[in-house]
This record gives C-alpha cells, structure tokens and sequence, in this order.
C-alpha cells in the first residue's frame, strides 16, 4: 500500500510527496499536520534467473473517500528494471504525489494504479 500518512489540509488545500525508496517518509507543503506514512512496494517473485524485467507505473486514480476525490500523480519506480535472481528477490518501491482539496474532509481515502512487468 502506497501509505501518504495522516494529514490535515489548510484552507489553501496543499500536497504530500512520498519517495520512492526504503524508509521513505512524506514531505508536505499547506497542510496543517503530517505523520506516519511510507512508499509501497512489491516483489517479482516469478521469471527465470538472470532474466531483466522491465517496470513501469502509472494509471493512477483519484482517492476516493468521504470528500471531494484526491488527485494522485507523480507516479515513481525505485527501479525501472531488474535482473531476476530468485535466490535474492529484489523489493521495488512506489512514490507519488497527492494534492489535497482545501479543506478536505477527513476520513481514508483509497485508490490505484497499475504496475507494469515486461519480461525481456
């Protein structure tokens, strides 16, 4: 799960920025608090060793929740391909970016993106 942390919006709305790396934590501009959160990640578990793997992200949709939708955009990959090596599988990280409305409403908001493998 691709985690942005507990915020609070301003009247001015503002944005949460999460990297796409190990221990990543969220950086906020207009938002009033911010704590918590963390990139997701995943691992491909299944290909031939020495094989590269291509990665791409995108297609991401609105949070939805209690309030007006939360625009989701900046999609990130810690890596943009790999070699497969079933011996030491290899944790790929997500980050993004969310733009919060002002004065969201609170509550949790959830959405999606897509992550794409090519196998070479």
């Amino acid at each position: 799960d691709l985690d942005f942390g507990v915020v609070a919006a301003s009247a001015a709305g503002g944005t949460v920025s999460l990297g796409a790396a190990s221990g990543a934590t969220p950086s906020a501009t207009g938002v009033i608090a911010i704590s918590g959160g963390a990139p997701a990640s995943f691992q491909v578990t299944q290909a031939t060793n020495g094989e590269v793997i291509d990665l791409t992200v995108g297609n991401p949709a609105p949070l939805t929740g209690p309030g007006a939708d939360i625009a989701l955009s900046g999609l990130t990959l810690s890596n943009a391909s790999i070699t497969f090596n079933s011996a030491s599988l290899q944790t790929v990280y997500v980050g993004g970016t969310i733009s919060l409305n002002p004065n969201q409403v609170a509550g949790t908001y959830t959405g999606t993106f897509d992550v794409t493998a090519e196998y070479q």
